[in-house]
């Protein structure tokens, strides 16, 4: 009999049951269930935490959800790493082209620019490349003997070794020669 009053209560009275009638959801949030489903970049109980307010990205970076979104040529968690830095260094290098010698040593510097590299000697050329995280490009270039140069390589994600892959043809003629250059850092 007291679960039927109860209930004639409920009916009369409209009470509800609704777990978001005490949730105030700040800066666009809205409440699912009694907890607050933030808007980005916003965080906390209440969304009344802004991911960017004490972040600072560096470099013309900008904060995307809480994390620095990079201009081109940077990295790093507050975008103040130059991208071309990981590559600079000393390599001893394999080379896989005709008339090659079999080992010599390579030299990366960088940066002419933010996103470009010097690699030196690569065969017997000094050659400008542009790289993008762990991604180098050769765009095609003629160089002061005459011949272009095109390619591509690739960084481990150690940073230890770099393979590249290049074409090379030489002055008046269309098709060329294609070489493979494994290099590890010293």
């Amino acid at each position: 009999m007291r679960v039927y009053f109860a209930f004639i209560l409920l009916l009369l009275f409209g009470v509800s049951c609704n777990p978001c009638k005490n949730t105030n959801c700040l800066n666009g949030g809205s409440c699912e269930e009694g907890h607050c489903v933030c808007a980005v970049p916003f965080a906390g109980k209440n969304c009344e935490i802004n991911l960017c307010d004490s972040l600072v990205c560096n470099n013309g970076g900008y904060c995307d959800n809480g994390t620095c979104n990079c201009d081109i040529g940077y990295e790093g968690v507050h975008c103040d790493g130059l991208i071309t830095t990981k590559f600079a260094g000393s390599f001893s290098c394999t080379q896989n082209c005709s008339g090659a010698s079999p080992d010599v040593s390579i030299y990366i510097s960088g940066p002419p620019s933010a996103c470009n590299i010097e690699i030196y000697p690569l065969g017997t050329f000094d050659i400008i490349a542009l790289v993008n995280g762990y991604t180098i490009t050769i765009q095609s270039q003629i160089l002061n003997t005459g011949q272009t140069v095109s390619g591509t390589g690739q960084m481990s994600a150690n940073r230890q070794t770099i393979t590249i892959t290049m074409t090379v043809i030489p002055a008046g003629l269309t098709t060329g020669t294609t070489c493979t250059y494994n290099l590890t850092r010293q």
